[in-house]
């Protein structure tokens, strides 16, 4: 085996190599954003849930306060007062560290004092 022929087998070895760490950041990255989106989800639905602000509050995990949104207006005009309701509930049960009947009570509270 000549030099040359030594040479191209090492060059395309250290391009693999590279190649080889770029994909498991990739897939680092992947499975990052996965285990966000699936910490994520329960708190995407109990932000969508139509139902009522006690469904809400149920499907609420624990979360970070700024993973708590306030529903946008944007789009769902005819849901907006349900969706606002929703959320009050839901950061009802997130301050009273998801205790059903306390933050009904502030549920209610803060509801009386918005209108």
């Amino acid at each position: 085996m000549s030099t040359h022929e030594i040479t191209q087998i090492l060059e395309r070895l250290a391009y693999l190599e590279d190649s080889n760490a770029s994909l498991r950041t990739k897939v680092a990255l992947l499975e990052d954003r996965l285990e966000s989106l699936t910490n994520n989800c329960e708190a995407e639905l109990a932000l969508s849930t139509r139902d009522n602000a006690r469904t809400s509050m149920m499907l609420l995990p624990a979360t970070g306060d700024r993973d708590i949104k306030r529903p946008s207006l944007h789009g769902k005009p005819e849901g907006w007062n349900q969706s606002t309701k929703c959320f009050k509930g839901v950061l009802a049960a997130h301050f009273t560290g998801g205790d059903l009947d306390k933050a009904e009570l502030v549920y209610k509270a803060v509801d009386n004092f918005d209108q």
